[in-house]
């Protein structure tokens, strides 16, 4: 028979419970176990910075004179030229339009792909004129 007053955990591992028994003596109380001792830090000096790398230029674009468009010409005493001639600069002249707009298209796609200018902000500058 278990004894009374003894937890069921006590009773089924304790033999002397289990059978019946007195509890055997006291055992001694187990001290507070003891905190280990804080521990101890040393400070190093701060590694040293790494080693810098001279700087590298910048690569160089080729120097771009500004345009400089051609003074006029005195007013001419002969007529300009031939009609075809005229018809033959004004091609030339609209290629050399065609492929400034293809740049120019070109460099708001990029500013527009950055996020740099959104389409609105650049048609709302454009129709206000400047």
């Amino acid at each position: 028979a278990m004894q009374q007053g003894r937890g069921i955990i006590a009773n089924t591992f304790n033999p002397q419970f289990a059978q019946g028994g007195a509890a055997g003596p006291a055992r001694p109380a187990i001290p507070p176990p003891v905190p280990p001792p804080p521990p101890v830090f040393t400070l190093q000096p701060p590694p040293p910075p790494p080693p810098t790398l001279p700087p590298v230029p910048a690569p160089s674009a080729p120097a771009l004179s500004p345009y400089v468009p051609a003074a006029p010409a005195a007013a001419p005493s002969q007529p300009a030229g031939s009609l075809a001639e005229i018809s033959t600069r004004l091609t030339e002249i609209e290629a050399i339009m065609a492929g400034q707009v293809r740049a120019m298209r070109g460099i708001l796609e990029l500013l527009v792909e950055k996020g740099l200018v959104s389409r609105d902000e650049y048609l709302a500058k454009i129709r206000r004129g400047g």
